[in-house]
């Protein structure tokens, strides 16, 4: 997966992967993004005419799991045809916090996996990947066979697999080579995006909620512009989220008070001088991002 690669891999499956976030593509998926708003919106009033608190963090999350999954792999979550109760308790198995007897079950087939597999010990949530596996290349072979196109992340891959995001790449790009998108690696990655996607999105969405909660202030000031870009567009269109200039800085001052990572890593490709400065980089140095300390700096954030 892109977390654990590294180099010039790492490097390539980035920029391919980039490829899937262009302005077309997310324009062409937007109303799949307000159907689910619109999902949202009628939950939590039927909710909130139920009872006077309601589980806000449950309710994202279940908005979060029907957008990464159409994102990922152009599935509707409300059209699997029951499918979609099983997706959502292998999602929750792969969410739960590694603790207790889960705990020593994945240290015991990190660290010991020949013993593991002899005592039959699998790794928490593997049945859960497995599922998601067999999804993911079902999808790929309904595809092939009947010549069906998504604007996904699965469909960018699949075209990367075909040499379509590969020629582009080299066209744009002389320096990155093609990868070779295997069934393995584009299941991987479609994978990775799709749990990965989830729990962010429902993780910065939560936080917002709690800050504009903190801050009626900076709540009214979002609600006012809504209605305003609501009032000129008619709807909340695409070109009208652009036109969300406050919104954007209260999503993005969230992200700063409570970044997804506290650090980032990275390992130097080859001997490198900081410029200005006499510290040399050897290969193979281990490089940490403080993420958390950088955005929590009043030096740097003023």
């Amino acid at each position: 997966m892109i977390i654990n690669s590294t180099g010039k891999f790492w490097r390539d499956l980035r920029y391919t992967l980039s490829s899937a976030f262009t302005t077309g593509r997310i324009r062409r998926m937007f109303p799949v993004f307000s159907t689910s708003s619109q999902r949202l919106k009628v939950l939590l009033e039927k909710e909130l005419g139920q009872r006077d608190e309601l589980d806000l963090g449950n309710a994202l999350s279940e908005y979060a799991k029907e957008v990464i999954l159409f994102t990922a792999f152009g599935l509707d979550a409300q059209s699997l045809s029951g499918r979609d109760a099983v997706i959502k308790k292998h999602i929750t198995s792969l969410q739960n916090p590694v603790l207790g007897l889960r705990g020593w079950k994945l240290l015991t087939a990190v660290m010991f996996p020949k013993f593991a597999k002899l005592l039959g010990i699998l790794i928490p949530g593997e049945e859960a990947i497995a599922f998601f596996r067999q999804l993911i290349q079902e999808t790929i072979k309904d595809r092939d066979v009947n010549g069906l196109r998504r604007d996904d992340v699965l469909q960018l891959l699949m075209d990367a697999r075909a040499g379509d995001a590969g020629s582009k790449l080299s066209l744009t790009k002389p320096e990155i080579s093609k990868l070779e998108f295997d069934e393995e690696l584009i299941v991987a990655q479609s994978l990775n995006f799709f749990l990965g996607g989830v729990e962010s999105v429902q993780a910065m969405l939560s936080l917002i909620a709690y800050e504009l909660t903190l801050n009626p202030e900076i709540q009214e000031n979002v609600y006012q512009e809504l209605k305003t870009i609501t009032r000129t567009n008619g709807v909340l269109d695409y070109d009208g989220v652009m036109k969300l200039d406050y919104l954007e800085m209260v999503i993005m001052e969230t992200l700063r008070k409570w970044p997804s990572g506290v650090r980032l890593e990275r390992r130097s490709t080859k001997k490198y001088r900081i410029p200005n400065s006499n510290v040399v980089l050897e290969e193979g140095t281990m490089i940490v991002i403080p993420i958390y300390g950088i955005h929590r700096c009043e030096g740097l954030m003023q």
